[in-house]
């Protein structure tokens, strides 16, 4: 009798430990911060995570916009998402590419970028659930993160991921925002123009964070860091070309904050202070560079944002992003924003590297011996997951 009695119990402790699980997760994949219902300002509206909430839309020149409902749910955590794990070693970047053999219909088109983004979306839906315990956190309106630009006419949040076409998205939200057509937000004070999220009151964020299209664009942690270092690291980079009729201070100011001070851990004083001193004997290799991130992160330097992970500049598990974008798709993904707001696409940059070339990629990172290559990805492991990015390619 007592044991039947222990057994009931027993039952319905389980019960109730599973409802109360069920609705931990239930909270966590459906946060109170997504857009209202019947909140049809914009022109295309996103699921959480990225996931559509409809398809069939029809853009009219008034912006209104109609909306059919197609059946499309909520990515399931157990569909069978890609992750880094789980691509072969032949798969390369490409994959993130369109490369049809003929050309596909528009519904098609749709249909594989549809597709795409249920896959970006399950995997960071999964990744974040597995890591949760192992990321840091912010709370998304009580301690924002400092590079989310915000744009309430618009009903924009952009998360600046450095390399990741970030210098024309800024110069997007310059444009949209409605300053001169004439003038480049490269010569304005840009932290005077653009809005910061966490520049406004706490109160004005509570206000308006919950109707803000929040997105952002990420890379493949290996090429966004080869570009970072050709941009600025890189003897005569992109970076000293674009300022080479500036004072020198600017013209060598990556040199001269960072560069030399490589330059002086491998090499010494001497070394470094001829090197200074003489600018043309300036030579700072892209192992070097790497060796540097990876043997002395306890230096302020090596979290510039520049080759900081992106997980730790938007903070994806935290910020319910409606639209994952990837660099490698850019033109596809930034007609979807463009729609989004019926503007103008950014142009893409004038000084941008060649870094996304892949053997052109493979020809810098043949000379990081194996053992580094490990360390950097533990630098961005979480990256490569969070994205479902593959590093395999380049080992």
């Amino acid at each position: 009798m007592h044991l039947g009695r222990f057994r009931v119990k027993r039952t319905l402790l389980c019960l109730i430990s599973t409802i109360l699980l069920l609705s931990l997760v239930k909270i966590y994949l459906d946060p109170a911060d997504d857009i209202p219902p019947g909140d049809f300002k914009r022109h295309l509206v996103l699921g959480r995570y990225g996931v559509p909430a409809a398809v069939d839309t029809d853009l009219r020149e008034s912006g209104n916009v109609t909306i059919k409902a197609v059946g499309l749910k909520m990515v399931d955590k157990n569909a069978g998402g890609r992750t880094s794990n789980d691509l072969s070693d032949e798969q390369h970047m490409e994959d993130k590419q369109d490369s049809p053999s003929s050309s596909p219909t528009p519904q098609a088109k749709e249909e594989l970028f549809i597709s795409d983004l249920r896959k970006r979306s399950n995997v960071l839906i999964q990744q974040c659930i597995t890591l949760r315990n192992e990321l840091e956190h912010v709370k998304a309106v009580q301690e924002p993160p400092e590079g989310l630009i915000v744009d309430e006419k618009h009903h924009l949040l952009y998360c600046v991921v450095p390399k990741a076409a970030c210098s024309s998205w800024k110069e997007f939200f310059f444009k949209i925002g409605g300053f001169a057509k004439d003038k480049s937000l490269r010569n304005m004070k840009r932290k005077r123009v653009l809005t910061y999220f966490h520049k406004l009151p706490e109160e004005k964020r509570k206000q308006i964070y919950s109707g803000l299209y929040k997105f952002l664009f990420v890379r493949h942690p290996f090429l966004r860091l080869l570009s970072a270092y050709k941009d600025k690291m890189e003897p005569n980079g992109s970076y000293e070309r674009l300022h080479a009729n500036s004072d020198v201070s600017t013209l060598y100011f990556w040199r001269d904050r960072l560069g030399i001070d490589i330059i002086r851990t491998f090499h010494g004083e001497k070394t470094a202070l001829r090197m200074k001193q003489n600018r043309n004997e300036y030579k700072m290799t892209f192992l070097e560079f790497v060796r540097y991130l990876v043997e002395y992160p306890e230096h302020l330097s090596t979290q510039d944002r520049h080759w900081k992970p992106m997980h730790q500049l938007c903070y994806p598990c935290d910020i319910k992003y409606e639209f994952i974008a990837n660099f490698e798709t850019i033109e596809t993904d930034s007609e979807f924003i463009r729609r989004l707001v019926k503007a103008e696409l950014p142009e893409k940059n004038k000084h941008a590297t060649n870094s996304s070339n892949l053997d052109y990629a493979f020809s810098y990172y043949n000379t990081i011996p194996k053992h580094l290559k490990l360390r950097l990805y533990e630098r961005y492991k979480y990256d490569f997951m969070l994205f479902g990015y593959n590093p395999k390619p380049f080992f």
